[in-house]
């Protein structure tokens, strides 16, 4: 092989693998654009430097719904130690804001179907399965993802990784 398809192919090589180590890192979750419940657009940049439960989510999945007063409850419990954001990979900002209102759901809330799907590729969730969740410390990596609803006890083991000496 000569020098310069070698040097083509390494270079390729770089760029397919430099979103999946931005990803490692959480930095794409900060600088992706979604909307907020109120149809602005936002990103999760203002909560960057502080621990983060990341949650996406649909209205129309089961579990989802099983695991959302779950994740209420440690937005509660932990506010001041942690933020608790849900990502609802929907396109529909009212009825995401009618749902959230039902259930009575006060963490912070975001909207974006595209962006929520390659978000969720980005971390390794291939098949969109929802619900998913990322686990993100203070300095913006990701310590721990689960596809799938989400037990108490998960969610403690977690936080010991995220706010040592803490019980959900």
């Amino acid at each position: 092989m000569n020098a310069r398809r070698f040097f083509i192919l390494r270079t390729l090589a770089l760029l397919i693998c430099v979103p999946s180590a931005f990803a490692a890192d959480g930095g794409i979750l900060f600088t992706t654009p979604f909307t907020d419940l109120r149809g602005q657009p936002t990103s999760l940049q203002a909560w960057r430097g502080k621990p983060l439960i990341v949650n996406f989510w649909a209205r129309a999945c089961p579990p989802c719904r099983e695991e959302l007063p779950l994740l209420n409850r440690v937005s509660q419990r932990h506010a001041r130690e942690l933020t608790v954001i849900g990502i609802a990979v929907e396109d529909q900002a009212e009825a995401v804001r009618d749902f959230v209102a039902a259930y009575q759901l006060d963490y912070p809330m975001l909207i974006g179907r595209a962006a929520g799907i390659r978000l969720m590729a980005d971390f390794g969730n291939h098949i969109a399965g929802l619900p998913f969740t990322l686990f993100i410390d203070a300095t913006g990596r990701v310590v721990q993802k689960k596809m799938g609803a989400l037990t108490e006890a998960e969610i403690a083991g977690a936080l010991n990784v995220l706010l040592p000496r803490s019980a959900p």
